[in-house]
């Protein structure tokens, strides 16, 4: 009894080793997500955000949610422009990690983003004569 006991449970592990294996078919290789294009149109819109960030600094804001006590542009817009943009990346990172055929759209919205932040960087430097730092001078310079 005992040896037809171990014999059952031998012929039953080894018969379901080899059917586990057929149910296992070998998936072809599948990208992760996050690919050339995404990365690139990510890295064009940290530097378009870093360009208008760099444009605004220290200017008059227009935008009440980056502007400080003192109505100019700062360290506190900075801060909220790194968080919207870092956590904006991170979404798409993980949601290209689940859905990887979306790639496409995010790196579109990223480049269209890349467009507007780099249209407001242009207007600032036109605006403040190309100079980013701005004149908090309150006496007008006297050149004599």
């Amino acid at each position: 009894m005992r040896k037809t006991l171990v014999f059952s449970v031998i012929v039953l592990l080894a018969s379901s080793a080899t059917y586990g294996e057929t149910l296992v078919t070998p998936r072809p290789e599948q990208r992760q997500g996050r690919g050339k294009w995404w990365k690139i149109s990510t890295a064009l819109l940290v530097a378009a955000t870093s360009a208008d960030a760099a444009s605004s600094w220290g200017h008059q804001e227009a935008n009440p949610l980056l502007r400080g006590g003192n109505g100019r542009f700062g360290g506190q817009a900075i801060a909220l422009k790194a968080l919207i943009l870092g956590g904006a990346a991170g979404a798409q990172y993980f949601l290209l990690k689940r859905h990887p055929k979306a790639e496409k759209y995010a790196a579109v919205t990223n480049m269209i983003l890349t467009g507007a932040f780099s249209a407001a960087a242009a207007s600032n430097y036109a605006r403040h004569g190309g100079s980013s730092a701005p004149n908090l001078s309150p006496i007008p310079s006297n050149p004599r």
